[in-house]
């Protein structure tokens, strides 16, 4: 019974320390180039982003993309 008590106590505890992740969509405009490097288009990539790291979305963000 004691065994039992304390395995539930501990998967409760760990449960209640682990960080959530929240998810994010992540909008970036790509150009297309042709084979001398010149754009001849442009289109938006959607990505969804999960993560608990603040830094990660702050470096797409800094390279151009919008995550909200």
């Amino acid at each position: 019974m004691k065994t039992i008590f304390l395995g539930v106590a501990v998967a409760v505890l760990s449960i209640g320390f682990t960080s959530c992740s929240k998810c994010y969509d992540c909008v970036e405009i790509q150009e297309i180039l042709d084979s001398n490097g010149n754009v001849i288009d442009q289109t938006e990539v959607h990505e969804e982003v999960c993560t608990v790291d603040q830094d990660e979305i702050d470096r797409r963000e800094s390279n151009g993309a919008t995550c909200s």
